[in-house]
């Protein structure tokens, strides 16, 4: 006898969502990966702007500067997680 814990594999309970994703499943990962890439398109549209701001009221050249860097930063993060939503919804992988 062995004193091996697990059940031999005839005896094992069979995976109930199976060896293939759902298309609801996938569909509602899908969507929910494109609600986050827009909150964080959003996110950094909101801070790009801040920084904007924070370069128009500063008198440091050197502060406006980093301020205006931050906002190009952020705005090409905010493209780039557009992009990636924009690519999610229209499926681009499929083929």
């Amino acid at each position: 006898m062995s004193n091996n814990p697990e059940p031999p594999p005839e005896h094992s309970i069979p995976n109930k969502e199976g060896s293939e994703p759902t298309t609801e499943s996938t569909q509602a990962k899908v969507i929910s990966e494109v609600n986050d890439r827009l909150a964080e398109a959003e996110a950094a549209g909101v801070s790009a702007t801040s920084a904007r701001q924070r370069a128009d009221e500063t008198s440091d050249p050197e502060e406006k500067k980093k301020a205006l860097q931050e906002a190009d930063k952020q705005d090409k993060k905010a493209k780039s997680a557009i992009k990636i939503a924009q690519r999610l919804q229209s499926g681009v992988w499929q083929g």
